[in-house]
């Protein structure tokens, strides 16, 4: 073999080897996608006077993915009791929390974030509440979801229905 076909040779090896960490590098690129995690901090009952006026949930909002998220709004949901039946119905939207505008994750960082769900907005009805989760809905339309709230966020859930249930029924 002549010096110029093995320049050849080696070349075209090159650019193949080239070719195909682009094809790699791309299809990695299209692949990864935000990943945020919800966090549980804190639970508390925010009162109004004698009332109970809402649930106060702290949550830190983490992005582990190497390309940055934006969250459009955090819901809470979870599966209701039936009053007739001790067992959990199909899950439903217990309360929404506006966000002033999107809310940017950069890559690999977190955020704490206070949530403020109003008792009047809050759709818990005649029955107690279980399995709460917070969802995160991404601006890619992916839902990220928090582990079940332990049970301390459930008694808060139940008793700031009971408490204005009585609050109506002394008025």
């Amino acid at each position: 073999m002549s010096l110029p076909v093995i320049a050849i040779i080696v070349s075209c090896a090159s650019a193949l080897f080239t070719a195909s960490n682009m094809t790699v590098s791309y299809l990695t690129y299209r692949r990864v996608r935000p990943l945020v995690a919800i966090e549980i901090l804190s639970v508390g009952r925010r009162y109004d006077g004698e009332r109970c006026s809402g649930v106060d949930v702290g949550v830190r909002l983490v992005n582990r993915s190497p390309s940055s998220a934006t969250v459009e709004r955090l819901v809470m949901k979870g599966k209701i009791k039936s009053v007739r039946r001790q067992r959990l119905r199909r899950l439903r939207t217990i309360g929404v929390h506006r966000l002033g505008g999107p809310l940017t994750l950069e890559p690999m960082a977190g955020v704490k974030h206070d949530l403020k769900f109003n008792v009047h907005e809050m759709r818990l009805g005649h029955a107690d509440a279980g399995q709460v989760r917070v969802y995160a809905e991404l601006s890619t339309g992916r839902v990220a979801r928090s582990p079940r709230m332990l049970s301390f966020l459930l008694e808060a859930l139940n008793d700031v229905r009971r408490e204005n249930a009585l609050g109506k029924a002394q008025e």
